[in-house]
C-alpha cells in the first residue's frame, strides 16, 4: 500500500484507475502498482509520512481506490 496526492486529472480513468470521484489534492491509499503508475504518468505524487502524519492531526481523512 502506498500512500499519494493526486496533484493533476485529465481524465475520469487513467489506465484502468477510476478517478471519476476523486479531485485534484485528494490523498489516495492504493496498492504500490497504481501508485507508481499514477506518479510516473505525473498525476500523482507521494505523500510523505510527515504529511500522511502531521504533528497534532490524528488522522489525515483516507480515500480509497477498490
Amino acid at each position: 500500500m502506498m500512500v499519494v496526492r493526486l496533484t493533476r486529472k485529465l481524465a475520469e480513468e487513467i489506465d484502468g484507475i477510476d478517478l471519476s470521484s476523486r479531485h485534484v489534492g485528494d490523498v489516495l491509499y492504493l496498492d504500490g502498482v497504481q501508485a507508481r503508475l499514477l506518479i510516473a504518468e505525473g498525476w500523482a505524487e507521494p505523500v510523505t509520512e510527515s504529511e500522511h502524519h502531521p504533528a497534532g492531526v490524528a488522522e489525515v481523512p483516507r480515500v480509497r481506490l477498490d
